[in-house]
């Protein structure tokens, strides 16, 4: 049976391809989840609004060999409870459940190169075992567009902190059919990306914010 967290994350990935009908799924190996004939890939992560997405090493590791460009679509969900409502269901169950109770917030589209630079910052390892993973909270995600945040008792500039040039990014936030869709993608590489966000009406220069 899957852990909880990889049946939540099966139903984000089917949120994400129920909004997204052109992206298909990626063939083997460790790759991003999905893939657009246009050349990029997307990685769906998932997370309580409240701790965020995990990244992992792997996803590090093997998406820098890419040369195609790579975004994460993280989002953020308010299932709470979620190891309650859906232990010892078998999955087609939980699915049913997710359906019913499971809302998305928030989605971030985020470039991949940018999250190497925060996991060089932000990864950890867990008290359980040897396993190193980055948690992208909703506050970081917050950071980002604010423009400064506070990290053992100082306060910081994400671009300094991380070291990027927000000059080199575009940062976008619209509303849209009941989720809060942001971005933050190389305007350079990524523009394959933001022409697929544009024509799925996601993106719209009025949400582009200057930073």
């Amino acid at each position: 049976m899957p852990y909880v967290s990889d049946s939540i994350g099966t139903k984000f990935e089917r949120v994400v391809q129920e909004r997204f009908s052109e992206l298909g799924r990626s063939q083997g190996g460790n790759l991003p989840d999905f893939y657009h004939s246009n050349g990029f890939y997307v990685e769906a992560k998932v997370g309580n609004i409240e701790w965020g997405p995990r990244v992992k090493t792997y996803q590090i590791d093997d998406f820098r060999g890419i040369s195609e460009p790579v975004v994460y679509a993280m989002g953020f969900h308010n299932f709470d409870y979620a190891i309650r409502k859906l232990s010892g269901k078998p999955e087609p169950e939980r699915q049913r459940t997710l359906d019913r109770e499971f809302n998305v917030l928030e989605v971030l589209f985020i470039s991949n190169n940018l999250v190497e630079k925060i996991w060089k910052k932000e990864n950890r390892f867990s008290k359980e075992g040897p396993t190193e993973y980055c948690m992208f909270k909703h506050s970081l995600a917050n950071a980002l567009f604010k423009g400064t945040f506070r990290r053992f008792g100082k306060k910081e500039k994400p671009k300094t902190y991380y070291g990027f040039s927000p000059k080199e990014y575009y940062f976008f936030k619209h509303d849209y059919k009941g989720i809060t869709w942001r971005a933050v993608l190389h305007k350079r590489k990524d523009r394959k990306v933001i022409n697929f966000l544009r024509k799925a009406g996601i993106w719209d220069a009025s949400g582009v914010i200057v930073q």
